[in-house]
């Protein structure tokens, strides 16, 4: 037995862990258990990729199978890491067109959370660009899916937590890129309107993305820090004494000396500093940076998560453009609380292809994500954001939920749950791929 949890550190379990080498062997492992879930990297802050029975892991899973240098499509086992991707296939000019606030997650997980990056609303989430997958489901064995054979489960697996099947491999196709380096420009903001404003405003550049201060209160409530990127090619930007400055953004990391009690700090403290920073980065100026793509897209990757203290989940939700007041009543409520939160980031997620039997987050509109220490006043205000959520047409990212209820998810994403469900049970006929949360959520 194995103690597992999730970077949150909520909640921990005791399970059974096994490591299959090769399509054999993981077959092998599937038959013999009576139910289980996949497990990648263990990056979701959510307990989807958590059972305490057994979890079968997908990290020796982990080769690059073929790519084709003409054509940017890639074919890759689940186990491999996003970060070994772009450091295989970036100095080539091949780029993942979606790259999430992680490069550490596997392949096979950011296929089944159908990730997101900062550029959704130009170019949509992960599994946009996926061409087929093979999964090895309970009903069939592995199966081939892709949009044009058997559709349904292809559409369900991505975005499914797992739920349909593991994935054993699937083809990406990459884009083209100039370099490893984008251009930021940022902007400080007063008010919660100035900053969703200033989002619709820059809405055409590739990459955009908010820091809000979740603390902030009055005339400053949802003050922030908007950051738009486009990439460019380094040799074309500034010389090389830029370039020179922008290689040292990818290598700094906030880290936390081991002697500093971190469970002590108040996070007010924590986000007024951060605060503080960008207010800085705000000083300077507009005309642009130049910095290290993977810098760029996971700049919290670099944070120490001991920072939280103790345990963390997520709180991260999507609402409809129009909704702005949702934004001011969830922040009202947030203050009220008296709750910390150290992190709170803003997105936009443009038109998703709508298929009835997928279960994936993004929806038009804006993406927020609230980071909290765990505890009992924390699950109440929860609810309370719930129903703020959903009565804005909302719903919430199951990559990032440890406590959402059965009714809440139904209500958020209607009719697809039981579309969703219809094809689970038809490749998974015993539920045998269960998860903490999809036992909790009823979702079988």
């Amino acid at each position: 037995m194995q103690r597992l949890s999730n970077p949150g550190n909520y909640p921990f379990i005791d399970t059974e862990v096994v490591f299959p080498a090769s399509r054999i062997s993981a077959e092998d492992a599937v038959c013999a258990f009576d139910n289980c879930i996949a497990r990648g990297a263990g990056l979701s802050i959510s307990d989807g990729a958590l059972n305490d029975a057994h979890i079968v892991s997908t990290r020796n899973l982990n080769r690059f199978v073929s790519f084709d240098a003409a054509t940017g499509i890639l074919v890759a086992e689940a186990g491999v890491i996003l970060a070994d991707i772009a450091a295989a296939f970036v100095p080539r000019g091949w780029s993942l067109s979606t790259v999430p606030g992680t490069n550490q997650i596997t392949l096979g997980g950011a296929i089944a959370s159908d990730v997101h990056g900062k550029n959704h609303h130009t170019s949509g989430s992960f599994d946009r660009h996926v061409l087929w997958l093979d999964v090895l489901t309970a009903a069939q064995g592995i199966v081939r899916c892709s949009p044009t054979q058997e559709a349904e489960l292809f559409h369900a697996t991505c975005g499914g937590m797992g739920l349909t099947g593991l994935i054993l491999a699937g083809a990406v196709q990459l884009v083209r890129v100039c370099g490893a380096w984008i251009k930021e420009t940022g902007f400080k903001t007063r008010c919660l309107s100035q900053t969703l404003d200033l989002c619709a405003e820059l809405y055409s550049y590739p990459y955009l993305v908010a820091w809000i201060d979740p603390h902030a209160d009055g005339s400053s409530m949802g003050r922030g820090y908007v950051m738009c990127g486009e990439p460019v090619d380094a040799h074309a930007f500034e010389g090389a004494a830029s370039r020179s400055r922008a290689s040292k953004q990818g290598s700094k990391s906030f880290r936390v000396p081991a002697f500093v009690p971190v469970a002590t700090i108040d996070s007010r403290v924590l986000t007024q500093s951060i605060n503080m920073l960008y207010t800085l980065k705000g000083l300077r100026g507009s005309s642009g940076r130049l910095i290290c793509a993977e810098a760029f897209h996971s700049p919290i990757q670099s944070l120490d998560l001991r920072l939280f203290g103790g345990s963390h989940v997520t709180y991260q939700f999507t609402v409809p453009f129009l909704a702005h007041e949702a934004f001011r009543s969830i922040f009202r409520r947030i203050v009220d609380s008296g709750l910390g939160s150290l992190i709170s980031v803003l997105k936009l997620f443009g038109p998703q292809p709508q298929h009835p039997e997928n279960i994936s987050f993004p929806q038009r509109g804006y993406n927020l994500g609230i980071d909290f220490r765990v505890s009992r006043k924390m699950f109440t205000l929860f609810r309370e954001l719930d129903s703020i959520v959903l009565d804005y047409g909302g719903r919430h990212y199951l990559s990032k939920d440890v406590c959402l209820e059965p009714k809440s998810v139904r209500r958020g994403y209607g009719d697809k749950v039981e579309n969703f469900l219809a094809v689970k049970r038809k490749w998974d006929p015993d539920n045998r791929f269960r998860s903490l949360q999809s036992m909790r959520l009823q979702l079988y």
